[in-house]
C-alpha cells in the first residue's frame, strides 16, 4: 500500500491543477515523471482516472471517486509510514509538554530524570500552569489534563483516576462543630479553588442524591492548590482536593477526611487524568514514547 503514496500525491496535484504541467511544477518534478506515476496508478487500479484532450484534463467518474478518498488515504499512509519507522528511529528533537502545576510537582518531576536518561536525544520543554492550553494553536505536542475532553479533534489517553476528598486538620476540627452531614458544611470555613471557568459550589453525592454547597462566602479562594492545602494543614478551614494531592496527609493524620462515605467534587464527577495530543501527533515517535512512559510509570492514587 505504501508504494502507492507518491502516485497518489501526483494524482491529487493533477486533479487540483487540471493540468499535468502545473502539477509537475508544484511537485518540482518532470512532466514525464508525473505522467508515469499517474499511468502506474491507473494500471494498479485498472481504471482510467482522467479524461484528456490536447487542452484540458479532467477527472473521470472513477477519478472523482478516488479524489474524494485520496486525502484520507494519503494521511493514513503517511501516519502508518511514520509509525512503522518509529521503532527503528531513536526519539529526537524537542518535545513540548503542558502540565498542571501542582500535578507536575508531585507526580511528573520525580519521573523526568528517568525519562531523560532513556531518551538522551530528546529535549523536553515543559510548561507548568493550570490554564487550559490550546494544544495545536500554541505548538504543544502533548498536554496532561485533569478532566475529560469535550467534543474535540484531539485524542485523550487515560492515565489514571482524578477523584476528590474533603478534609481539614485535627486542630480545625477541634475548634468547630462536627461535620456529620452535607448541610453542616454551611457553618464552616471553606477554602476553595478558583478555576479559570469558576465553579461556585462543591457537590456531594450518595445513593443517587446530590447536595450542593455554595462557595460564595469562602474565607479563601485561590488558583494555587498548594496554598489551599497548606492553609488547611494550618487549621484555616476545609478543602476539597484531588486524592492524589493529599493522600499522604490523610494517611499521616495531618488532615482528616470528612464525610468519607460521600462522593465529593469541586468540578464534576466525570473526571480522570489524560494525556491529550492531536491525531497528527499520534504516530510521532517522541509523543508516543512519552505517553507510553507516563501510562506505564505514573501511579496515581485516586
Amino acid at each position: 500500500m505504501l508504494d502507492k503514496l507518491p502516485n497518489l500525491r501526483s494524482f491529487m496535484a493533477v486533479a487540483e491543477a487540471n493540468s499535468f504541467a502545473k502539477a509537475a511544477r508544484k511537485l518540482n518534478m518532470a512532466n514525464s515523471s508525473v505522467s508515469r506515476q499517474i499511468a502506474q496508478l491507473e494500471s494498479q487500479l485498472n481504471v482510467s482516472l482522467f479524461t484528456r484532450t490536447t487542452r484540458h484534463v479532467q477527472l473521470s467518474p472513477a477519478g472523482e471517486i478516488l479524489y474524494g478518498r485520496a486525502s484520507g488515504l494519503i494521511m493514513e499512509m503517511e501516519n502508518l509510514a511514520a509509525e512503522l519507522s518509529a521503532d527503528n528511529v531513536s526519539p529526537h528533537g524537542t518535545l513540548k509538554v503542558s502540565v498542571p502545576w501542582w500535578f507536575s510537582q508531585l507526580h511528573l518531576a520525580p519521573l523526568l530524570p528517568e525519562f531523560l536518561a532513556m531518551y538522551p536525544d530528546l529535549r523536553v520543554v515543559m510548561q507548568c500552569d493550570d490554564g487550559m492550553t490550546k494544544l495545536v494553536e500554541e505548538g504543544f505536542d502533548v498536554a496532561v489534563r485533569l478532566s475529560r475532553l469535550k467534543d474535540s479533534n484531539l485524542i485523550a489517553r487515560r492515565l489514571g483516576p482524578h477523584s476528590f476528598a474533603m478534609a481539614a486538620s485535627p486542630e480545625y476540627l477541634a475548634r468547630h462543630a462536627r461535620v456529620t452531614k452535607p448541610e453542616d458544611l454551611r457553618e464552616h470555613a471553606m477554602l476553595s479553588f478558583n478555576f479559570s471557568t469558576p465553579y461556585h459550589s462543591w457537590t456531594l453525592r450518595k445513593q443517587g442524591r446530590s447536595y450542593r454547597i455554595p462557595l460564595k462566602d469562602s474565607v479563601l479562594t485561590s488558583n494555587n492548590a498548594d496554598i489551599l492545602r497548606q492553609c488547611a494543614l494550618d487549621g484555616a478551614g476545609i478543602i476539597i482536593q484531588p486524592v492524589w494531592g493529599i493522600k499522604s496527609e490523610i494517611e499521616s493524620g495531618s488532615l482528616i477526611q470528612l464525610l468519607p462515605d460521600f462522593e465529593v467534587t469541586s468540578t464534576t464527577f466525570d473526571n480522570g487524568i489524560f494525556a491529550v495530543y492531536s491525531k497528527e501527533s499520534k504516530a510521532v515517535n517522541r509523543v508516543k514514547v512519552f505517553v507510553d512512559f507516563l501510562a506505564e510509570r505514573l501511579k496515581v492514587a485516586g
